[in-house]
Order: C-alpha cells, then structure tokens, then sequence
C-alpha cells in the first residue's frame, strides 16, 4: 500500500516500480509484476536494472524467446552487462541456437574469473567444466544475490535437545520433478523411530507425487505464500536438527534462507549441482567419483561421502511388458537415446552423435524436443556440416511417467551430455535397464554419470575424452551383443543389490546419525 501511494504520487518514480514488481512476484501474481516492469522500462528503456528483472522475470515464465529478442542488440563488451550475457546465452541455447556461441564462451569464461562480475552458475555449467572457476562463480553469485538477507531471530529454545532428530527439507520441487524424484524415498521411508521429517515448500504443487510426499513426512509447510520475516519465524519454531538444502540456485529457490541459524547442521544435497560458494552450508553430501578427494579445495562446503553411491540406485523401475510399436519406435533401429534437455546440448558433443550414427546404417537418434524452432535449428546445423539429419527422431510427449520410462527401455543405450551431465534422466535410463554412454569431466555436473556407472560397475560406458565417446559410440552401435551384456549386468545388480549394504535412506541416515553426534561434542 505504501508503493501504491509512492507511484500515485511520483508517478515517473522507476524504483518504486521495480520494488512493487518484486512483491508481485514474491505474491505470484505475476500478471500485475509484468505490468510493473514493463512501465519501468516505459519511464526509463535504458535501466539495466529494469532490463536485468525483466528477462529474469521472462525467464521464469519460460518465454525464452522473448529473452533472445529484447537482448540480441545488447552490447555485451560492457562489463556492465556481463548477467545479462549469461541469460542470453541460456536462452539462445534452449533453442540449439549456437550461433556466436564460440564468441559468447570465451567472454563469459573470461569474466566469470574476475571478483566483479557476476552471472547465474547454472548457466555457467552450460559452458564450463572447471571446478574452480564454478567456485568463483559460486562466490560472487551468493554475495550479490543472497549476503544481505540477514535476520534477528527470536530465542524459541533452539538450543533444547529434541527427541528425535529433526530434519527440514527446503525446496520448491516437492512433487511431480527430477529432484523429488531422486530424493522421495528419504521424504517418505525414512525412520520414523529415529527422526521427524519436515518439508518446507517454496512453490505450490498439485500432483500425485506432492500428495504421497504430503502425506508421509510428519509436518509439509507451505510458504510459497509467505514473506521472508513469517518464513523466518515459521521455521525457526521447529528447532530442527539438520536443514538439507534440495535447491541451491535453481528455479524457486530459499538458500539465503541458509543465512540464518535454521538448523544445527545445514546440507547442500542434489538440486544443484556443485558448490553454493558460502560459509552458511556445513556439508555437501557426495560420494568420491562425484567429488574426488582432490577435488576438496573447490568446494566451500565439507564433503559429506555417502557411503557406495550418493543418488538412489538402490532398485530398478518396476515396468509393464510393452514394445517399441506402442511407442512408434523403429522395430529394427538401433535406437540410441539422448533426452537431456537442449540447453545441456553444445555443438561439439552433437557433432559427434551425428558423426557416430552416420557410420552405422541402422542406428539413430532419439531426442525429447518439440520445439520447431530448436529442431529447425538442428536441421540447418546438419545441413551446415552435411550431417543426416533424417537420422533424428523426435520423440513425441507421452502421457505419464510410467509411459516416458518403459519408452526408455526399449532404447538400445542413451548418450549423455557433456559438461552438464544428465542426472535424474541418467539414474531414469539405468533404472530402466538402458546404459548411458558419458563422457567424464572434472565439475561436479560433469561427473554424474560417471558416478552412477562407476558405482553400477558399467566402466565400459565411460569415455574421458572426445575420440574415446565417439569412438564408444560407434563401438556400442557395431557391438550390441555387449550392450545386451551391460543391460543384463544391470539386472543382476539391481535384483542382488550387489555392492549395496544399505538402501541410500538408511546410508543418508547413518551420515546424519554421524554429523549430529559430532555437533553435540563440539
């Protein structure tokens, strides 16, 4: 009410509007945010601030491009508008559109290892697979983004030893979405003898996944709704224990929540991949493939190993009997897999699936766009570079998860990207008996897969250069008798548990068994 009478009053005040912008968004009402932005950018087209929350506002909306079209004339040798470089190139790559894209890597790489720029560290993984530069980008992202959420909490007996351990997961992801996925059996058979389980929401969810999570962990708190000081004392009533962050700078995220003494302990674990750059997370939970001890100086956070294999590969999925024709898949293709989304696709990696396939007769490429304008893209690449593009199926969307997974099943092995590996896409193709070809890099994004395989036993499907993944592929394509061997070596694992003591639950529990006991001596 207060900005309404600012703007009633000084009607040409910019501020006031990028502010009440702000709160529209935090309110989701994001009809009268775009209004306000937009009449920011009206009184003044110049302001990159204006500009700046705009395209991050578009981004949210996932109007990628409209990004491109506002910010195609921007000169990006500014320093000035190094962020907005990096939502350009995001938004250009959502669309395989590579043009410039040599040009626009050397810039970001260069002023992303200097203290005064700043730009999105998802967006740098897109381009970068070196573990120290993620860290610089890490750093500077926190301290412009998040170091001045600082709060003055009230004593509600935070220092009162609970009866049982108390856990808070924070996300805005709980429900039908990669990371509950991964993550669902900690949020549902946990042990209930030994912990409490909270679920603090930053984004409303109305899915099958949501309810079951819902109706499992013994309190799920909504704040997407809430501001920043009721979020704050809302959680710091619950005294918890441990607070695992499961979102880190993803979309919906409440990291600077973990500015504050929410928890005894505070975890970084799966929604972003990497390290968050502050003092404020204790831990990160990895396992030595993902993060090799040599690797520890990238890394703000201590190495918390879960012991075996940090993600869930503790079953496979359980499919009906279908075929390829009820997925109208070529009955006599060698089917080879590559569902990550197309901004984890660079030029040089797809260059080398279409060389691979081109070598063998039968073999082709299934990819989840639906975008006619990515996969015009696509095709003047292949024309470009006299690649096949007919070899390339585009998959149509399939109705539930159920459906994506068991059409999964029927590719002969997936490839994987490179350096944003694919994750819980990855952990869906081996749980569903596909191997998944990666090429290892030394980031943590980029040594996912190699995680997985590493842990499953699959050593063959790794590849740690460029000649090796092309060659591996062509291999595989040649030699399906020993991509039938990894597939049954896959289902002998998962129905013996081989190498698995325990389930990724009990494992995770054992570590917070571990870090609690070890925070009580201190």
């Amino acid at each position: 009410s207060i900005l309404n009478k600012l703007i009633f009053l000084e009607p040409s005040y910019l501020r006031a509007y990028l502010i009440r912008a702000d709160s529209f968004l935090n309110l989701r009402q994001t009809k009268s945010c775009e209004n306000d932005l937009n009449a920011a950018l009206k009184l003044n087209g110049k302001s990159l601030e204006a500009l700046t929350a705009l395209v991050e506002f578009l981004k949210r909306k996932g109007k990628f491009d409209e990004i491109v079209q506002i910010l195609e004339n921007i000169d990006f040798d500014s320093k000035e508008n190094f962020f907005l470089l990096g939502l350009f190139l995001h938004a250009k790559l959502k669309f395989c559109d590579w043009s410039e894209l040599s040009s626009i890597q050397k810039k970001i790489t260069k002023l992303a290892n200097t203290n005064e720029n700043i730009m999105d560290p998802i967006q740098f993984k897109y381009i970068n697979d070196d573990p120290e530069a993620h860290l610089k980008v890490a750093r500077n992202f926190w301290r412009k983004k998040f170091d001045f959420f600082k709060y003055d909490l009230e004593d509600n007996g935070g220092s009162e030893a609970n009866s049982k351990i108390k856990i808070g997961y924070f996300s805005g992801d709980f429900g039908d979405h990669a990371v509950s996925h991964q993550v669902k059996e900690l949020l549902i058979n946990y042990n209930k003898n030994l912990f409490e389980v909270y679920c603090f929401s930053s984004y409303k969810r109305n899915d099958e996944l949501n309810t079951e999570i819902r109706n499992s962990v013994d309190q799920f708190i909504d704040l997407y709704d809430k501001g920043e000081d009721e979020i704050i004392k809302i959680v710091s009533q619950f005294n918890l224990d441990i607070g695992v962050d499961l979102a880190g700078f993803t979309e919906n995220s409440m990291s600077q929540l973990f500015n504050f003494n929410l928890a005894k302990v505070k975890i970084n674990y799966q929604g972003f991949p990497g390290t968050l750059g502050n003092e404020h997370h204790d831990f990160i939970m990895c396992d030595s493939f993902v993060v090799p001890p040599e690797h520890k100086n990238f890394y703000d956070e201590k190495l918390l190993y879960i012991e075996d294999c940090y993600a869930d590969i503790s079953d496979v999925h359980n499919l009906p009997s279908t075929n390829r024709k009820e997925f109208n898949l070529p009955i006599d293709a060698i089917l080879i897999g590559a569902l990550n989304r197309p901004e984890k696709i660079l030029p040089e990696i797809f260059s080398i699936w279409m060389s691979a396939i081109s070598k063998c007769d039968k073999a082709y490429l299934a990819m989840a766009i639906s975008s006619d304008v990515t996969k015009k893209n696509l095709e003047n690449f292949c024309n470009q570079n006299q690649f096949e593009f007919k070899k390339i199926i585009f998959l149509d969307r399939v109705p539930n998860r159920e459906d994506y997974l068991s059409r999964i099943s029927h590719f002969d092995f997936s490839l994987d990207t490179h350096p944003y590996n694919g994750h819980t896409i990855s952990l869906d193709n081996l749980k569903s008996l596909t191997p998944v070809l990666t090429l290892c890099g030394n980031s943590y994004a980029s040594r996912v897969t190699y995680s997985l395989l590493k842990n499953l036993e699959l050593d063959d499907f790794v590849a740690h250069n460029l000649r090796e993944y092309e060659d591996k592929i062509v291999h595989f394509c040649t030699h399906l008798n020993e991509v039938n061997l990894a597939r049954n070596k896959l289902k002998t694992f998962f129905q013996k548990k081989i190498k698995l003591k325990k389930n990724l639950v009990s494992r995770i529990e054992d570590k917070y068994l571990e870090i609690i006991k070890e925070h009580e001596k201190k």
